[in-house]
């Protein structure tokens, strides 16, 4: 069981397919993973974190348009949320 993030911001969202993630996270590594509603895996990504704060912005124009759940993991947490993509 995995807790989750404290503070997890994903905006905009509706996106048109580029849209920033911040988090905070103790961990120096964060993996964001990208799901079709069908539970697809559309976009696996592993990035480096600086001083416990991750911010980075995504860009993925060309999906589909439809919703889709993003998860962030640190290894010991894990957050999702829905974006919607215009």
């Amino acid at each position: 069981e995995f807790a989750e993030f404290p503070e997890f911001l994903l905006f905009p969202n509706p996106s048109r397919g580029q849209f920033k993630i911040q988090l905070s996270s103790d961990s120096d590594r964060i993996t964001i993973e990208l799901f079709d509603i069908r539970g697809r895996l559309i976009h696996e990504k592993t990035y480096n974190t600086i001083d416990g704060n991750f911010e980075e912005d995504i860009n993925l124009n060309n999906i589909q348009s439809g919703m889709y759940i993003l998860s962030a993991s640190d290894g010991l947490r894990r957050s999702t949320k829905k974006i919607i993509i215009e």
